[in-house]
């Protein structure tokens, strides 16, 4: 579907109009596709030149914690505040991908290599891993599995209601 100026194709519009202001018009069309273009290169820039700070500011976090800064400290500090600061006991099973590829079959406790999280994606995250613990695989306890069974009964409970609500939404008339 062509852009229609005032219930006229745009097309035919920019026909009828005298030269000089077609020219003009023209003209002021190019110079925004241009500006468009040039906006989009600058958010490109802004974007790696953001990912190239946020990177410096990991490498300085994790300077300072091998230097001996207390962990928890910096992180309350430098952390994001919307990321999980602990996770205890977590299998590697239940790691993300970009973290199980660091932990791997790595044992040594201490303080892990700087890695990037959601890389190619619009927000990506520097992750500054400490491994303080390591547990031998084995069965897990339901103390160690309650609060994900409840979470998980909690989501299935909100999705069964909101299925519930659209079925009660909805109208179907099938009519043969």
């Amino acid at each position: 579907m062509k852009a229609t100026a005032m219930g006229r194709k745009l097309d035919s519009w920019i026909v009828s109009l005298p030269a000089a202001e077609r020219r003009r018009v023209k003209a002021r069309t190019a110079e925004l596709i241009a500006e468009e273009m040039s906006l989009r290169d600058l958010c490109k820039a802004m974007k790696k030149t953001q990912v190239a700070i946020a990177r410096r500011r990991a490498d300085s976090v994790s300077a300072r914690l091998q230097a001996g800064a207390p962990f928890d400290s910096l992180a309350r500090a430098s952390g994001d505040p919307n990321e999980a600061k602990l996770a205890e006991a977590v299998g590697i099973a239940q790691l993300p991908p970009e973290y199980s590829r660091v932990v791997g079959a790595d044992s040594t406790l201490g303080l892990k290599p700087v890695f990037i999280v959601g890389e190619g994606t619009e927000r990506p995250k520097f992750v500054i891993m400490e491994l303080t613990q390591r547990l031998a695989a084995g069965d897990m306890s339901f103390e160690d599995v309650k609060d994900q069974v409840r979470q998980r009964l909690s989501q299935d409970l909100a999705i069964k209601h909101y299925l519930d609500q659209l079925r009660r939404q909805t109208y179907i008339d099938i009519r043969l």
